[in-house]
């Protein structure tokens, strides 16, 4: 796919993608992270996405009760995080194990 980096088209596609991520539809969440997933590949994109918001839907999303969603978000969680943001994500992805994992699953 390409796109040309400074056109107004890319700014409108990647605030599309964003409200898709804020859907209640988890299919067209999971589309937005594959579309995520895609446009970081690209660096000429990778300073026009708020990525404060996209780290926060992101830990959101990878409390989707499908798991090639979770791990789609978290492929993804490893692309955005930054050392400000790396502790409260391990908190929250903690927090999140808390509750779903019993404590004999590792064994």
């Amino acid at each position: 796919r390409v796109m040309p980096e400074g056109s107004g088209i890319a700014a409108l596609a990647l605030e599309k993608n964003q409200a898709l991520l804020n859907s209640a539809d988890r299919n067209l969440r999971f589309l937005a992270l594959e579309m995520f997933k895609e446009v970081l590949d690209k660096p000429q994109f990778k300073d026009k996405i708020d990525m404060t918001e996209l780290n926060s839907r992101v830990l959101t999303c990878i409390e989707e009760s499908d798991t090639t969603a979770r791990k789609l978000a978290l492929q993804l969680l490893d692309r955005i995080l930054s050392p400000a943001t790396f502790a409260d994500a391990v908190k929250q992805l903690l927090e999140f194990s808390k509750k779903t994992c019993s404590p004999d699953e590792f064994f």
